[in-house]
């Protein structure tokens, strides 16, 4: 559930014009106080404050296995020099979904780490990252690797299939962040809630 809670202040933050840009694993924290949890977002060396930051949402920052598709594809430049992509809310958000395969194929009931075929090539450059990223996207696995998040992976499923749905920008459904953020929690509420 940390996603949730995180991803939450991460909107607010955006809607604020604070952008983290770097939605990770690494990043996402939970505190609990009382019986109360609280969402923390950690590491804001990459963060932008509208009008305020010296680089401006263009650069090509973030840990690799989460950054959007399009940011990584771009950022590849292919001999090139990469094109410029303002990021938006929906790259914040599409980074984040990105931690939940991470984890569920991933990560053991002992919280260890075991590296999944599908996943393994997810840091060895723009390029490759992006391209078994769309990959994944056409071919997400049936199930968790570890029992203890088969209850999760439908949601997963679905937040992968919003990202290959409405993400791209080749798509033919644009969608402003505001409906990106709605199909979010509707996707959550259908699946998980």
């Amino acid at each position: 559930g940390q996603i949730l809670i995180v991803s939450t202040g991460q909107e607010l933050l955006w809607r604020a014009g604070i952008h983290h840009n770097d939605p990770s694993l690494g990043n996402f924290r939970v505190r609990r106080e009382g019986g109360a949890f609280y969402g923390v977002l950690n590491d804001w060396d990459y963060a932008t404050v509208d009008g305020l930051s010296p680089h401006d949402d263009l650069e090509h920052l973030g840990t690799m296995p989460f950054m959007p598709v399009i940011v990584l594809l771009k950022a590849s430049g292919h001999g090139a020099p990469p094109p410029s992509i303002r990021r938006t809310y929906k790259h914040e958000l599409e980074g984040a979904i990105w931690v939940l395969p991470w984890i569920f194929l991933q990560f053991d009931e002992g919280n260890h780490f075991h590296s999944h075929k599908d996943l393994e090539h997810w840091t060895t450059g723009y390029w490759e990252t992006g391209a078994r990223k769309c990959c994944f996207l056409l071919d997400v696995p049936e199930t968790a690797s570890y029992e203890c998040w088969q209850d999760l992976w439908p949601l997963t499923v679905g937040l992968v299939h919003f990202i290959r749905d409405y993400f791209p920008q080749t798509t033919k459904y644009k969608l402003s962040d505001d409906d990106a953020y709605s199909r979010f929690w509707s996707i959550i509420k259908d699946t998980y809630l």
